[in-house]
């Protein structure tokens, strides 16, 4: 017995790399899995908006998985290099990558920002579900940040 596959059975390419907008300059993008946002002045104002996503993505999860929510205090925040990357460091492990300007792909070369990987199972949905989630924490959250201005369209 031979199996054959049905058209519309064929496996989907992975969805190419989105931009993540607010007016008319690129603050963020996702990549698969991953999200990033960029648009801070330092790497500190980097690392301290990754940890915003951090939390918002943990507890949104946990709330989501009807898991009881992990208590997410301030906690010190280190870098971290290993090999080319250059992680964001908290006491529970790494959070996030840091993106320097001179590794820029998206545009704005000239600032600072993060990446955030999204747990598996994490489907289209999910991922631009959380962007905008952590886009909408960064925001609110006063933490300086080059890009508040209009809404983000994707």
């Amino acid at each position: 017995m031979t199996t054959q596959l049905s058209p519309e059975r064929l496996a989907v390419p992975p969805p190419s790399m989105l931009h993540l907008n607010d007016a008319d300059r690129t603050v963020g993008w996702i990549n698969g899995d991953r999200v990033g946002f960029r648009g801070f002045a330092t790497d500190e104002e980097a690392a301290h908006a990754a940890w915003v996503a951090h939390r918002t993505l943990t507890r949104r999860l946990a709330r989501s998985h009807n898991l009881r929510p992990v208590p997410i205090g301030s906690e010190p925040l280190a870098l971290r290099r290993e090999g080319d990357a250059e992680f964001i460091v908290a006491s529970s492990g790494p959070i996030a990558t840091l993106v320097r300007p001179e590794y820029d792909s998206v545009g704005e070369s000239d600032s600072h920002g993060f990446e955030i990987s999204i747990p598996q199972p994490a489907d289209e949905v999910l991922v631009r579900a959380m962007a905008h989630l952590i886009y909408r924490t960064i925001r609110k959250s006063g933490l300086r940040w080059g890009s508040n201005r209009a809404r983000i369209n994707t």
